[in-house]
């Protein structure tokens, strides 16, 4: 739009392929075509002449002489602005929500205009009435959408794993309830991308007048068939966008290259929310395919296509000439030719001096140089790694089978070290930045370590890492063992975020022995009458006869002198607990059975009488039941440490993960950066 003197707007109306009909051009667009009338360094004052049908005369006369009021459309995203508050801590009941609504500038024109947004009167009552009914529609929006949950007591707001990734990602509250609604374990390629159209965020990509026959011209040339009614819906608009975009063909006009840069603009962070869902699954396969197609938009191919396309200039017709290099291996892959003429020039020029000038040839060698091949090193690590009495058994490919315990927490430690070829200047403003031409902005070269296990198709652990500031990153990733002893093969995968072709795996092999350890994690392992190990899940309401805790200070100890905490089928006689006159006798914490967190003296007993331990008699300390051990609550209450609705879990498996109103506690560690500790953790490791 140039500056003229005068401005003329024919017409004041446009059409909408969403409501398949003409509609007015909102009037604050009407008044920014009008500004642009006179020019500043020419003119004191500019014309504006509108042309407008003459039932809208007055109208327009109206809005534009006199001053135009400012009314609020909170309430049309109001539901998004709770969620994200709710996340926040801002908002925890209903009536911090009701409070918040009071300080919005909606509630400020609600009491001015009333009739606008269909409130009768401006009464006490019923205004109070029509706020109510406002907070509790929206949050139960969010409760269906599973991105919050209400609490027993009605009131109290509690968020779930989908109302953080929605806020994180600035995601409406549909779009991460499509996600849960729509992905599941076997989600292929064509349903990603049909599920990444049809989000709530391109509602609005517009559909021109017209349109939708170029829509219908441009699908009879893309591989993937859309629906022959819809062609002038926005969500199979973008469908075609990016197909075109995929099969690299051009755009029919220049409005369709803007859209497509809108659709990029989005496309990339709602991919990653949709990963983060998957994840939070533990849906291996489908999470994988979300990470091709992200690789998909950013270099503008298919995954069926030879990585050598996403070189500068190079055309599928010219890519047999890359592969005609003697020194290449009888299959070469895509790191195997950018290896091989990294440091060759002169055979590139060579291959492709009948094809490209030398200036082109330099520009291929520079992208060749740029690419980032690495080496991958990972070691594992953890307390209980290797058990003295066992032996490792060779593996395939001249590894070792790890001896670790069943159902424990490891840490496996990944090295990922650029090589010589991809070695190039950094960014000045942080990390590398990828070789992206056909995306619409710089894009970091980033990572995804993914611990899976392929025969069960779930995904274990994940975590995003880079991109490179020097020549090493370091991800740890922590990772449960199987619940089950025996042989077990997890495998490491490390997935480029923007290239194809680069991606490696690794296959681990694991032993897993039976645990040593009497409890891990919250729960109580116990042993039954035959000797087998079983997993509790709450804690004892008697302590068992054939174990009882003893740990107390002795009148008469053994030679060392030392506190006694065994198990004793009885209390010899020669043991007593010591108990110095007038003093009350401390409660001692059971180590045996108390979990992390109960460790500490929280009452004492007041008695001088000389009482035998609980378990050995009917007769219980004052204050506590006999059925609990000392240190620990009755049955009934909830243990100290963990809230009164938490969910216990066992092992790497969270039986509650993805179920609607539930809330597994994510951990928290950062994919973007070793040492930074924000929220972006909780969606991107997942374990």
């Amino acid at each position: 739009w140039y500056q003229r003197r005068v401005r003329v707007i024919k017409g004041t109306e446009f059409y909408d392929g969403k409501t398949n009909r003409y509609v007015d051009f909102p009037i604050t667009d009407v008044l920014q075509m009008m500004g642009r009338a006179g020019r500043p360094q020419f003119d004191d004052q500019g014309i504006a002449c509108i042309y407008v049908h003459d039932i809208k005369k007055h109208f327009y006369k109206k809005f534009l002489y006199e001053p135009f009021p400012v009314e609020s459309n909170l309430l049309d995203v109001l539901t998004d602005h709770f969620n994200a508050e709710i996340v926040a801590g801002t908002v925890k009941t209903k009536q911090d929500a009701m409070d918040y609504l009071t300080w919005t500038y909606f509630f400020r024109r609600l009491l001015k205009n009333p009739a606008y947004y269909h409130l009768e009167d401006l009464e006490s009552e019923n205004i109070n009435t029509f706020l109510s009914a406002i907070v509790s529609g929206k949050i139960n929006e969010l409760e269906q959408s599973y991105c919050i949950s209400v609490d027993t007591d009605g009131a109290t707001l509690i968020p779930q794993i989908l109302g953080y990734i929605a806020s994180y990602y600035y995601l409406s509250h549909k779009t991460v309830k499509m996600f849960a609604d729509t992905l599941n374990p076997a989600s292929g390629l064509n349903d990603i991308l049909q599920l990444l159209c049809d989000v709530t965020e391109y509602d609005e990509m517009p559909v021109r007048h017209n349109e939708d026959k170029v829509n219908e011209e441009l699908s009879s040339s893309l591989p993937i068939r859309v629906p022959s009614f819809s062609y002038d819906n926005p969500h199979t608009k973008v469908h075609l966008l990016l197909q075109a975009h995929f099969t690299r063909q051009a755009m029919p006009m220049t409005d369709y290259v803007t859209d497509l840069k809108s659709v990029h603009d989005q496309a990339i962070r709602i991919l990653q929310a949709m990963l983060d869902v998957a994840a939070d699954s533990g849906w291996l396969r489908t999470s994988l395919n979300i990470m091709h197609l992200v690789k998909m938009i950013i270099q503008g191919c298919w995954m069926k296509d030879d990585p050598l396309l996403q070189l500068p200039l190079i055309e599928p017709y010219q890519i047999p000439l890359l592969y005609q290099l003697e020194t290449l291996p009888d299959s070469p892959c895509f790191p195997d030719i950018i290896s091989a003429y990294s440091d060759r020039e002169d055979q590139l020029r060579k291959q492709l001096g009948g094809e490209f000038q030398d200036r082109a040839i330099s520009q291929i060698h520079k992208a060749i140089r740029h690419m980032p091949l690495m080496r991958v090193s990972h070691s594992i690590k953890g307390s209980e790694l290797l058990d003295k009495n066992f032996s490792p058994r060779p593996a395939p490919g001249g590894a070792v089978w790890i001896p670790v315990h069943a159902d424990k927490e490891y840490s496996i430690e990944v090295k990922l070290s650029l090589s010589k070829t991809g070695k190039s200047p950094t960014h000045q403003k942080g990390g590398r930045k990828a070789h992206a031409p056909r995306f619409n902005k710089p894009v970091d070269e980033t990572w995804w370590i993914i611990m899976g296990e392929i025969d069960t198709g779930e995904l274990i652990a994940m975590k995003r890492c880079g991109p490179f500031r020097g020549n090493t990153i370091t991800v740890p990733l922590s990772f449960y063992t199987p619940e089950s002893t025996g042989s077990h093969i997890y495998t490491l995968y490390v997935i480029s975020q923007t290239y194809l072709g680069l991606d490696q795996q690794y296959p681990v092999y694991l032993e897993v022995l039976e645990s040593e350890i009497v409890y891990q994690m919250g729960d109580v392992l116990v042993q039954d009458d035959e000797g087998n190990m079983e997993l509790e899940d709450e804690y004892f309401e008697e302590a068992p006869e054939s174990y009882q805790p003893v740990n107390e200070y002795f009148e008469e100890a053994p030679d060392s002198n030392q506190p006694v905490n065994e198990y004793f089928e009885e209390v010899p006689d020669s043991y007593q607990p010591y108990q110095p006159e007038n003093e009350p006798l401390p409660l001692a914490p059971v180590n045996s059975f108390a979990p992390p967190g109960l460790q500490k003296i929280t009452s004492t007993i007041s008695s001088t009488k000389h009482d035998p331990p609980p378990g050995f008699s009917s007769s219980a300390p004052p204050g506590l039941s006999s059925s609990a051990p000392p240190g620990l609550p009755p049955p009934s209450a909830d243990p100290t440490g963990l809230p009164a609705n938490s969910t216990k879990t066992r092992g790497r498996k969270n039986k509650n993960k993805n179920q609607k109103g539930k809330t597994p506690k994510p951990q928290v560690d950062d994919g973007w950066s070793e040492n930074s500790t924000d929220w972006a953790g909780a969606t991107d490791t997942w374990s």
